[in-house]
């Protein structure tokens, strides 16, 4: 194995220790890597591809996501509670 990424069409399981070479992207991967499937690159703090956000989230963009849970939930509690109180 050596170092290098299972064949294509086998998943990136484990995050980089920094010697890994993405196969698909033909990079070494930094510590903490990992190669998204849905998007095709390799995502520097991989954490989830989100679906809603049609991106992986990672290092560069976890506090942009958090914030969008943030407005979805805030909003969402505003629409039950008006819900509730209306009826």
């Amino acid at each position: 194995h050596g170092g290098r990424m299972p064949e294509r069409g086998l998943q990136q399981l484990l995050p980089s220790n920094g010697k890994l070479k993405c196969e698909v992207c033909m990079v070494v991967q930094p510590r903490g890597c990992l190669h998204c499937e849905h998007c095709g690159v390799c995502v520097i703090g991989y954490d989830h591809h989100c679906p809603w956000m049609s991106k992986c989230i990672g290092a560069q963009n976890s506090c942009a996501f958090y914030g969008f849970l943030g407005v979805g939930l805030t909003s969402l509690f505003f629409i039950v509670l008006i819900s509730v109180l209306m009826h």
